[in-house]
């Protein structure tokens, strides 16, 4: 969803640098880049996939607050915890998720899933679903 509104918001068409403009002004943030372009570069290139199906999942936190991004990410992205208040940026989900992915993402008898766990990943499943229903996209 992220990289497909910033294809709609700064274009896929070419710049004079030879990227395409959603990739070079959709995400300021150098190292973003060139941690993609290394992973890409590490498959063979008949497996190699766009520069942005390397993103982690972190880096998206940094490219929908990206001030060119913020204003057409906020309204789908900005979901405050309960009882969080004055913050411009209600993105503590996405590092509370990050930081759920890792229990499968580095398996261990050890690290588990808790009740709240699997309550926090209900409850953002919904308010995304909803969001990105409201916002036109297909969620299914």
């Amino acid at each position: 969803m992220v990289v497909e509104s910033l294809k709609k918001i700064h274009g896929t068409h070419e710049l004079p640098s030879g990227e395409k403009a959603y990739w070079d002004i959709g995400i300021d943030n150098l190292e973003i880049k060139q941690s993609a372009y290394k992973k890409q570069q590490s498959v063979q290139v008949a497996n190699r996939a766009p520069k942005e199906a390397y993103l982690d999942l972190i880096d998206f936190e940094k490219i929908i607050k990206q001030p060119n991004n913020w204003p057409h990410f906020e309204p789908i992205f900005n979901i405050p915890f309960q009882g969080e208040k004055g913050k411009k940026y209600y993105l503590g989900w996405l590092e509370r998720l990050n930081e759920l992915r890792r229990i499968p993402a580095h398996k261990s008898p050890y690290r588990t899933f808790s009740d709240d766990d699997l309550e926090f990943v209900t409850w953002i499943k919904g308010q995304l679903f909803d969001k990105f229903t409201e916002a036109g996209f297909d969620v299914s």
